[in-house]
């Protein structure tokens, strides 16, 4: 089965393709990296960058009418995309056409398309698309792979659009799909005044790579990798979002004629954040749920496979292996962020997959040959973390080592987790036999009952929990008992993981069929169970 699925509202199942940020074994990832325009997606960070998406459509093949109920945040219904849609009947920006996606969009062979044409009523249709996991980025690099045929009536353009709607807009490429692009930079949003233009002799009807480099100073524009113009002058200093677009021409043709019909083709899409040069690595600051006076964040996890497939229920979707076409059996964990803004998964030889995270290297990356990985937990600042073993031994990649169970004479073979107390300077481990192991600064606070599957930390790290296989929850220190399985009679022996609430006053139990099971006041937004989806090999969750 393959799967990669989004859930945004608990009633609808969303298949997407695959997002990329990733990284593995200390190089770029062994993806299948489709390039049906003779040029593979970059992936991974370049100097000054840092890579934040990608996506490249491999293996996936939707015709036109697979989406459904498009809208301001994504396209639902089977299949979908991880590109959200401007909903279908809104009218484009000249006004003699209409955004249909789901008229007009479909990814074949590792390309998406965008057909345009008029329908028998005489309606044009075309679409408006954005990543649905894009926040708005201040500075950034932006490239995407391209072609179109020569439509006329209609026009492309690629443009960063401002969050507050007002502060400029940068344009590359834009032009009619029968006229060589071009690259427009307004210092108000949308307005035409005082607007810089860069032309090109570069035309829509081959395969090329528009690039726009934006830093605080400049906006470089590129075509192939050669620079076709540059400016320090308008240069935005707001957040910014991509937007990919195919419409009707804004000064040709009054309306398309209706006998014209063409399609323009995506074969990738890459966004990278902006480094400053010799910048350290950025601390973040604690998220807001480590605050008592911030808002808690939306509720909702993330569950994963062995596969890599990750399914998101109530939260944002970073990417998943399947989506890349990387095939592996051995993924054993999940673990977000600090900030929540991301996620990294762990296979059991210690190979680490980094989703709009920092990728800080893998036992295989640095020689190391292990086949018992089973937990990774990152540091506060998200510029490292912790691998464990199932002897008990950790592996720590820019992160304090503290010693591990073989380096203090202790021989198991049964450890199922790890946690991280909050200065990074401690961590617990523990076996299946309810045993906690502290290192550094962790306090010992007692062991659970025999069957434990996995261990997670307060946030003031004065406390942990442990849950069974049986859904069990044992509570230490001032970690909360909200209640568990056993106690409402429920007879469980699959249960992998536990999320904890925003607030900790609450948690989900999550079984290897992607059932939920809510204590306290967690919220239950979903489980694979009650969309009907038939798993056995869920490995584990995370908040988001």
């Amino acid at each position: 089965m393959r799967r990669i699925i989004v859930i945004v509202v608990v009633a609808v199942t969303a298949i997407v393709t695959g997002v990329v940020i990733i990284t593995n074994q200390g190089q770029a990832a062994p993806v299948a990296n489709w390039d049906p325009s003779g040029q593979a997606m970059p992936i991974g960070d370049l100097p000054g960058w840092h890579q934040i998406f990608a996506d490249n459509f491999a293996g996936d093949s939707y015709p036109v009418g697979s989406l459904t109920r498009c809208g301001l945040h994504g396209c639902k219904g089977d299949p979908s995309l991880t590109w959200g849609a401007v909903p279908d009947g809104h009218l484009d920006t000249s006004g003699h056409c209409a955004y249909e996606p789901t008229q007009t969009v479909s990814i074949l062979g590792g390309v998406l398309n965008i057909h345009v044409f008029t329908d028998a009523a005489g309606v044009c249709m075309d679409a408006s698309l954005y990543p649905m996991q894009d926040t708005p980025l201040t500075y950034g690099r932006y490239s995407v792979r391209f072609r179109s045929d020569v439509v006329p009536g209609y026009k492309g353009v690629f443009f960063l659009w401002p969050a507050d709607k007002t502060s400029g807009e940068v344009d590359f490429p834009e032009a009619n799909l029968n006229q060589p692009l071009h690259a427009f930079v307004h210092p108000v949003a949308g307005s035409q005044a005082n607007q810089q233009w860069f032309p090109t002799t570069t035309t829509w009807t081959a395969w090329h790579t528009a690039t726009l480099e934006w830093t605080p100073a400049r906006l470089t524009f590129l075509v192939d990798g050669a620079v076709v113009g540059t400016t320090t002058k308008d240069v935005p200093q707001t957040p910014m979002s991509l937007i990919l677009r195919a419409e009707s021409d804004l000064q040709g043709f009054p309306k398309p004629p209706a006998s014209a019909a063409g399609t323009m083709q995506i074969d990738w899409a890459t966004m990278y954040s902006y480094v400053p040069p010799g910048a350290p690595p950025v601390r973040p600051p604690l998220p807001a749920k480590e605050s008592s006076q911030a808002p808690s964040p939306p509720p909702g996890y993330d569950l994963v496979g062995r596969d890599g497939g990750v399914f998101v229920f109530g939260g944002g979707f970073y990417g998943s292996l399947p989506g890349l076409g990387v095939s592996v059996d051995d993924i054993t964990g999940i673990v977000a962020t600090a900030t929540d803004t991301g996620y990294f998964l762990v296979g059991r030889d210690g190979g680490v997959f980094a989703f709009h995270a920092h990728f800080a290297n893998s036992l295989p990356g640095i020689g190391v040959r292990a086949d018992d990985i089973v937990g990774i937990v990152p540091t506060r600042t998200d510029q490292g973390y912790f691998l464990v073993g199932r002897d008990g031994g950790v592996f720590s990649f820019n992160a304090p080592f503290e010693n591990s169970l073989p380096g203090v004479g202790i021989h198991v073979d049964d450890i199922t987790g790890i946690a991280a107390t909050p200065d990074d300077n401690g961590y617990w481990l523990v076996g299946s036999d309810g045993v906690v192991y502290t290192f550094g600064d962790a306090r010992s606070l007692g062991n659970a009952p025999s069957g434990a599957v996995a261990i997670t930390g307060t946030r003031d790290g004065g406390g942990y929990w442990v849950v069974g296989a049986d859904g069990a929850v044992s509570a230490f220190g001032d970690a909360g008992n909200f209640g568990d399985l056993p106690r409402l009679g429920v007879g469980v022996d699959d249960i992998v993981g536990i999320v904890v609430s925003p607030d900790s006053r609450g948690y989900n139990l999550i079984g290897s069929d992607g059932g939920v099971f809510s204590f306290g006041d967690a919220t239950n937004t979903g489980s694979l169970p009650g969309l009907g989806v038939g798993v056995d090999d869920i490995v584990g969750a995370v908040p988001v």
